[in-house]
């Protein structure tokens, strides 16, 4: 799994979907990246949503093209 910009991204709260949104700007180590890795600590900015609280999750899902 990874995060990456411009990804919907899903807050969990107590096992409920709370809001969502679109990753607008990501950031590690303060560096602006495309993506990140799973496991590896990141910022993000997030657009149309901004309740987050601590220990909400975050669920994060790119959209992809497949071509044959």
């Amino acid at each position: 799994g990874a995060f990456a910009d411009k990804a919907v991204v899903h807050c969990i709260r107590n096992g409920e979907k709370v809001g969502e949104g679109k990753i607008m700007s990501l950031q590690q180590n303060k560096k602006i990246v495309k993506e990140i890795g799973s496991g590896q600590d990141c910022g993000f900015i997030c657009q149309g949503f901004s309740g987050w609280q601590e220990q909400d999750r975050v669920l994060c899902f790119l959209e992809v093209s497949v071509v044959d």
